[in-house]
């Protein structure tokens, strides 16, 4: 778990997979890691499900010989899952907060689908939360 918090904690995202059609309009967590060795990825995938993909690539990737980048990416609930097994061994104060509002997120997310329906306030809430993690998500942050 260590070394997957480490290499998460250097290469991964958290963000809010924005879906405005849905009555709630909120979106999904989404945990990803993007490296240039798939078989680095393929662990996360047995333990938490989700895909791995190849990576879009820049036109001068070939020219300047750029590996192929790999993409694992899983959302909702395994995401929270991921996050929650992972979380005591973060090390980033970035990591542990982008966290811990992804965590947040889920948790409103779910009450919703535990027939908790849908409420202004707790929409509200979410797209606070999506605001924030979109904040510690730019560059240089």
């Amino acid at each position: 778990m260590a070394w997957m918090a480490g290499l998460f904690d250097g290469e991964g995202t958290i963000r809010i997979q924005y879906e405005p059609r849905t009555e709630h309009g909120n979106g999904s967590l989404e945990v990803r890691i993007s490296i240039t060795d798939r078989q680095l990825l393929e662990p996360f995938q047995r333990a938490w499900g989700g895909k791995v993909r190849k990576a879009g690539v820049r036109p001068e990737a070939e020219e300047r010989g750029w590996k192929q980048p790999w993409i694992w990416t899983v959302y909702a609930r395994p995401a929270a899952d991921f996050l929650g097994a992972l979380y005591p061994y973060f090390r980033s104060t970035r990591s542990i907060s982008r966290t811990e509002l992804g965590l947040k997120y889920q948790s409103l997310k779910n009450r919703y689908h535990q027939g908790w329906g849908s409420s202004k306030r707790r929409n509200e809430k979410m797209q606070i939360i999506r605001a924030e993690l979109s904040a510690l998500n730019k560059r240089g942050k």
